[in-house]
C-alpha cells in the first residue's frame, strides 16, 4: 500500500496595491535653540597617540 498527498486549491486570494496621495497644510511657530558648549580640559577620543 503506498499513501500520498497531493496539494488542492481550496481557495484562491488576489492581493493588489492601490496608489494613494495625500497632501496636507501645516503651519506652526517654530522655535530656535542654540547650544552654548564650554570646553575644558583635553578632548577625550579613542585614537590618542602615545596612550596605550
Amino acid at each position: 500500500m503506498t499513501v500520498s498527498k497531493e496539494p488542492v486549491v481550496t481557495e484562491e486570494v488576489v492581493v493588489g496595491k492601490r496608489r494613494k496621495e495625500e497632501n496636507e497644510k501645516v503651519s506652526e511657530t517654530l522655535r530656535k535653540e542654540e547650544v552654548n558648549i564650554k570646553e575644558q580640559g583635553e578632548p577625550v577620543t579613542s585614537h590618542t597617540k602615545g596612550t596605550k
